[in-house]
C-alpha cells in the first residue's frame, strides 16, 4: 500500500449563514440530515447549466466508497494536523491517513 494516493473530493463550502465555523473542515456536519437546510448543497448546479453527468457520478462515487470502505480501514496517520487549504473551494491540505485492511472474514462475499 506504500504511495497509494486517493482522490478526495471536497468542492463543499458550506455558507457562514447556514453553519457555524464553515471554514473548519468538520465532515461530521453533514450526518445528520435534519441539520442540514435544504437546497444548502447543489455539488452540480441546476437549470440549463446542470451537469449532465451528475446522476452517474452520485452512483460511481458511492461504489467506489462501499469498494474502498469495504477492503480497507482509513485512519488518519497518528500525531499528523490537517489543515485546510484555500483554492477554488475549501480542501484539506497535506491529509495523510492510513490504508488498513480488513479482516478476509469481513471482506468475504456471501
Amino acid at each position: 500500500m506504500a504511495g497509494l494516493q486517493l482522490l478526495v473530493r471536497s468542492d463543499v463550502r458550506p455558507h457562514p449563514d447556514l453553519y457555524p465555523d464553515p471554514e473548519t473542515f468538520d465532515p461530521g456536519r453533514w450526518e445528520s440530515p435534519q441539520q442540514v437546510p435544504r437546497h444548502s448543497f447543489i455539488p452540480f448546479g441546476v437549470g440549463a447549466r446542470k451537469c449532465i453527468g451528475d446522476s452517474f457520478v452520485m452512483i460511481e462515487d458511492t461504489l467506489a466508497l462501499a469498494e474502498i470502505v469495504s477492503r480497507w480501514r482509513l485512519e488518519h496517520e497518528p500525531g499528523h494536523r490537517t489543515r485546510l487549504a484555500v483554492a477554488l473551494s475549501l480542501k484539506p491540505s497535506n491529509l495523510r491517513m492510513r490504508v488498513v485492511p480488513r479482516s478476509t472474514a469481513a471482506t468475504a462475499v456471501c
